[in-house]
């Protein structure tokens, strides 16, 4: 870190002139899902709608829980790759999950 000043004189980077990061299809979601399923530890009502929807899930879907579960985050393209399925296939298979995501917010 430089001395206080001399960040604007060289021009570094500082978080509010950092351009926005973009994320790779999937990962948002894959990162949201691995941190409901850690708050649904301890959140017994969260817990219930995790499993609801696990029950739903295709066999496609539930690898791909399992793997993102087991492997961390991973964009879609990565997922697909390691499950050997289509990018296609695999935007069906994850709608739930989705859906989930997007019914309980941020």
């Amino acid at each position: 870190m430089l001395a206080h000043g001399l960040e604007a004189e060289f021009n570094v980077p500082t978080e509010d002139r950092l351009p926005p990061r973009t994320q790779k299809p999937g990962v948002a979601r894959a990162s949201r899902l691995v941190g409901l399923v850690q708050m649904a530890q301890s959140q017994p009502e969260l817990a219930f709608d995790l499993r609801r929807v696990a029950a739903s899930l295709s066999e496609l879907g539930t690898a791909y829980l399992e793997l993102i579960l087991g492997e961390g985050p991973l964009d879609d393209e990565e997922a697909a790759k390691r499950l050997k399925v289509g990018a296609a296939e695999l935007a069906v298979a994850v709608r739930p999950l989705d859906r989930l995501v997007d019914e309980l917010g941020d």
